[in-house]
């Protein structure tokens, strides 16, 4: 009885294993996945630099935006002159990552088409 009883936890610790084995791997894969696809084309956010908003070195893109800025308004629109708040990106199919900052655009394969501003103040 004692190696039936020695048999039966052994065979439960191996499929606990494999199966934590499995989701092991599902999961990395899924990330690895995420982490190589190539950044997409659209409107994304801009955070510029509170003591200097027209350097684009600090000018942080930030997260792709669902649509774009409305063509005018009082808000961040695409009419407006004041400080940048979003970019319209297009990408090479070479591109791997979103750029940092504004001024990183050309160097990560991308290109600015257009850009929307805050309402000079």
């Amino acid at each position: 009885m004692e190696t039936k009883t020695k048999l039966v936890k052994a065979v439960k610790d191996y499929f606990f294993t494999l199966a934590l084995a499995v989701t092991f791997i599902g999961f990395s894969a899924f990330k690895y996945v995420h982490s190589t696809q190539a950044p997409e084309d659209g409107w994304y956010e801009v955070i510029p630099d509170a003591a200097n908003p027209n350097d684009e070195s600090l000018q942080q893109i930030g997260q792709k935006l669902d649509q774009a800025p409305p063509q005018s308004g009082a808000g961040c629109s695409q009419d407006n002159t004041g400080h940048r708040c979003a970019v319209e990106l297009e990408f090479e199919s070479s591109a791997t990552a979103v750029p940092p900052t504004v001024a990183d655009i050309d160097a990560y394969d991308a290109s600015m088409a257009e850009d929307a501003a805050q309402p000079l103040l």
